[in-house]
């Protein structure tokens, strides 16, 4: 049953991923949870278990030319394309955390931009700060300052109408998975060697996440889903 978990699986960015599920590609994945919000009849929660991150995710990075709270009306934010969540918790932060009063200019990543919303490998190579960019901000941490609680960044999901005994399956390889890696860092490092990361850094990345939802993980997640509510889908986008 592992090797054909593992033989039938596929790996995309989390906006990807999320498109896939809803064309049907896919029948369970570690989804970005606002598809959780947005598509409550169409998938159902796994564990519950997700990605979620207890202060700085190192990952989703938020980097500007001036003081976020500072930023002008209009400026121009930068957004990469692979991303669903993260955007919409920057949205959330400017509105609730730095009190930005007014709209932003929301597009693809250019240079020039007086903010970036960088994840993933790039957001790791961008957490100092640059003569460009000398203000960097880590979402996961802000988040947590604002709120006290994790924030969860994705949710494993399945298809609603996908066989329990389907979905039990794939948690118990995933369950296997994870307790493996965490005992061998040097998997990961192994599998990867893009990262440039030694396995003590592994470990000490992995140590940042929670992939089984603790009771305060969940509360974050409900914080989280009544104020991207209350902002709306445009949030501070102009």
């Amino acid at each position: 049953m592992s090797d054909a978990i593992r033989s039938d699986s596929v790996a995309a960015p989390p906006r990807q991923t999320l498109e896939m599920a809803l064309a049907g590609d896919i029948d369970i994945a570690p989804l970005p949870v606002v598809a959780h919000f947005d598509h409550p009849g169409r998938f159902r929660v796994l564990g519950p278990m997700g990605i979620a991150c207890d202060g700085p995710a190192r990952t989703v990075i938020f980097r500007s030319t001036v003081k976020i709270a500072a930023l002008p009306r209009g400026a121009r934010i930068g957004i990469i394309n692979e991303t669903a969540t993260s955007v919409r918790l920057l949205r959330v932060l400017l509105a609730h955390h730095y009190k930005v009063p007014h709209h932003l200019h929301f597009e693809d990543l250019e240079h020039g931009q007086s903010g970036q919303l960088v994840i993933g490998d790039r957001a790791l190579a961008s957490l100092s700060p640059t003569p460009a960019y000398p203000h960097v901000v880590d979402l996961g941490h802000a988040w947590k300052e604002m709120t006290g609680h994790p924030f969860v960044f994705a949710l494993w999901l399945a298809r609603a109408d996908l066989a329990v005994e389907a979905t039990d399956a794939v948690v118990d390889y995933f369950r296997r998975s994870l307790a493996a890696n965490h005992a061998d860092p040097t998997a990961i490092h192994e599998r990867r060697p893009d990262l440039r990361m030694t396995p003590t850094a592994i470990t000490d990345y992995i140590a940042n996440f929670e992939f089984e939802l603790s009771p305060a993980s969940l509360a974050g997640l409900e914080e989280f889903r009544a104020l991207d509510a209350a902002l709306g889908r445009r949030g501070n986008a102009a």
